[in-house]
């Protein structure tokens, strides 16, 4: 205990009323792999997308590679289902689906996203999607196809 007190490993009450408790850090526990996750500038997850589907169709997406690392940290194993009730433009399910690629896994995902309508002066409109949701669709399948591709590719060079 009084190792513990000269640490400073110890939260002692106001007064004598409050029995003293242990002080956790997070670098001290399970959880200090999401320490590790790196965040990035938001800019490269908008020029990823960009790359993606052609035009610039969604406002400040995730990064896929940030939630990749998240997925990572809190150990989602390789048969796991991964929920995300925003799906927006589908940055969890590329996560998914990258970390598959990478190790072999078999994660499926569920991407909730309402059917909300896109502004008409956007350009994800002029590109002609027409709600949220058909964006988070059309990205899923264009990670599919760059997946696919990517797939085969490393397979000719064998």
């Amino acid at each position: 205990m009084k190792e513990r007190i000269k640490n400073n490993l110890v939260h002692f009450g106001d007064d004598e009323t409050t029995i003293p408790n242990n002080k956790t850090y997070l670098k001290n526990t399970e959880f200090q792999s999401l320490t590790s996750v790196k965040y990035r500038d938001g800019r490269v997850a908008s020029k990823k997308l960009i790359s993606l589907m052609g035009a610039n169709i969604f406002t400040n997406p995730k990064d896929y590679e940030v939630l990749n690392q998240l997925l990572k940290a809190i150990d989602v194993k390789k048969d796991d289902f991964v929920l995300d009730f925003f799906g927006g433009s589908g940055t969890t399910g590329q996560a998914v689906m990258e970390l598959n690629k990478e190790d072999g896994g078999n994660r499926k995902f569920i991407l909730v996203q309402i059917p909300e309508a896109i502004d008409e002066k956007s350009e994800a409109f002029k590109e002609g999607y027409k709600k949220i949701s058909d964006i988070t669709i059309e990205r899923n399948k264009r990670v599919v196809e760059k997946i696919d591709k990517e797939i085969k590719e490393t397979e000719k060079k064998k």
